[in-house]
Order: structure tokens, then sequence, then C-alpha cells
């Protein structure tokens, strides 16, 4: 690395420990307004992260730190940050840097990151650290384990235990349980409106900006309100946004789209997230349906009452 972007990505650094989102966006506009490849700037980065990872390890010798920052700069970093949080921050590059090279929208997937790893630690976030993907892992997040800090405590018994009837709750029902929904309207009953929803949507990205559920209103901006039915309600993406539409499927992400849009239409729904052009095909097939059903009645004529559908 150069000095110039070690000063970058050094900054950077202290943007994401000190949860500046204001400062980390303006920092990824100037660094496309000054042309830098965003793909490039990542793997940067991991190398940045590497160097913090052995400064937290190994002290911040000049036989292990590679980059051209200031030794003094790691040290401070290193302690600040803390060894996990920086195993943590460097598998989510090392996977950022995977799903870059099939995507067309460096900057966003960019931004998504940094925004992830601004936002405060959650005990579990911080104890999970990257290991070495077992086989038939898809990703570093698939190779991920909780490690206890090494205090003199007592080894971690990992045997795995029966699941309790909490544990064994459908997500979106223990969601609820524990973590009930701020309503902003009253419940509703019977199935989803679909003008209602699409009346309130931008309501129900704003909600998860209040929710300081930043990641995923990242996700659910890119999508397009298709419609309802029944109790499904449809969301779709285009074909370049496909890193959007796996991250938002995820339990964790749908239950809060979910819950956003209960708290500002009253509709408990199950959200269905999709390909715009795999909703279009499916609506298609339907309409084709249709019309030979009716076609069918028609031939039938006088008998076409007797004719039992069966769905």
């Amino acid at each position: 690395l150069g000095l110039v972007q070690s000063e970058v990505i050094a900054s950077l650094v202290d943007q994401v420990a000190e949860g500046s989102y204001l400062d980390l966006f303006e920092t990824v506009d100037r660094l496309i307004q000054n042309g830098k490849n965003i793909n490039q700037f990542v793997k940067d980065m991991i190398d940045y992260y590497r160097d913090l990872m052995m400064a937290a390890s190994a002290g911040a010798s000049p036989k292990v730190i590679k980059t051209s920052a200031d030794i003094g700069v790691f040290q401070v970093q290193a302690k600040k940050l803390g060894l996990n949080r920086i195993l943590y921050d460097l598998g989510q590059l090392i996977e950022l840097d995977q799903q870059m090279k099939w995507s067309t929208n460096s900057r966003i997937m960019l931004e998504m990151t940094l925004v992830k790893l601004a936002q405060p630690m959650t005990v579990q976030a911080v104890q999970q650290v990257p290991t070495v993907p077992a086989v038939g892992a898809t990703s570093i997040s698939a190779a991920y384990a909780p490690r206890a800090e090494s205090s003199g405590t007592k080894p971690v018994n990992r045997e795995i235990a029966p699941r309790s009837p909490q544990e064994q709750k459908p997500a979106a029902e223990k969601a609820a349980t524990e973590s009930p929904v701020e309503m902003l309207v009253e419940a509703q009953e019977g199935d989803a409106d679909a003008s209602v929803i699409q009346g309130k949507w931008q309501e129900i990205i704003q909600y998860l900006t209040r929710k300081k559920k930043a990641s995923v209103r990242a996700l659910l901006v890119e999508g397009t309100f298709v419609g309802a039915s029944g109790k499904i309600v449809q969301i779709g993406y285009p074909e370049i946004y496909g890193f959007h539409l796996n991250a938002i499927r995820k339990d964790e992400n749908r239950i809060e789209v979910e819950k956003a849009i209960l708290a500002v239409t009253g509709y408990a729904v199950r959200a269905q997230f999709d390909f715009l052009d795999a909703f279009q095909t499916k609506k298609d097939r339907t309409d084709e349906g249709d019309d030979s059903l009716e076609a069918l009645k028609e031939a039938l004529g006088e008998h076409a009452e007797k004719l039992e559908i069966i769905e």
C-alpha cells in the first residue's frame, strides 16, 4: 500500500470504529470522485486489516507489518478495536471481495459493508471469528464459530444441547416475542391491501431508518414493491442486485422488513423476495392459465358449471 492510500484507509478504520456514518459515505464519495478502483481499494483494506490483526496479536513490529502506515497508528487502532472485532471486520471484507467479483454495484456493496461494520457490535458478532472454511462451506460467514476469550476460565463445552421450546419457535414468531413491534397504526385483520402498502412504501423504508436498521434499509431501498396476495407481500429486484436479494432473504433481514410493514400498515405479512423478471414470469403463467380456463368453459358450454376447479 502507498502512504496516501494507507492514510485514507487508516481514517476509514477510525470512522468505522467511531460509527461515523456520514464521514464514511463522504470518504467513499471522494474515492469515486478521484477515480479510485473500488475493487482494488477493498483488497487494500484487507491488507490493512491483516496488518491490524498482526498488530493486535503479535505486536506492531516492522517484521510483520507490510503496509506503509505509521506503526504507532496500528498500535492505537489495534488496541481500540480489539482482536475479535478486527477478525470480524476482516472476515466481512474478505466476503465482500468475493461477492464483488459478480456485481456491477461495487460502490453500494462497499457502503453497505462499511455501515454494517460501523454498527455497534453485539456480543455474538464480536465473538464470531473467521476460521478456515469447512468442506462444503460457501462463504467466510459460513465458517464463523463462537469463540470465548481466553481468560483462564474452564473450556467451553461445545456439545449441542437439545433446543428449548423458545428456540424451536419459527424465526418470525420468536422475533416478535423477543422484540415487540412499535405499532404506528392499529393492527389490520384479513388480507393485505396492496394499494395501502404501495402508498406507504417510503414510510416503511423510513421506519427502518428510525429503528437504526441501516443495513436492512440499504437492501430494501433497491427493491420494488410488486404486489400483495393474501398475506404475502412480493418485493422484486433487478438482475444486477443479486447480492441485495440474497442478503435480504436471510431470516434476520426479512423479519425486520415484515416488522416494518406491520408497524406502518398494520398488516402482518410474509415478505417474498425474488427477481422482478421471476415475478413477471409467474404473472404471465397465471394469466395464461386464466385464459385457458375461460376457453375451456366456453367450449363446454352449458356443461361448464359441472367443471370442478382444484387449486
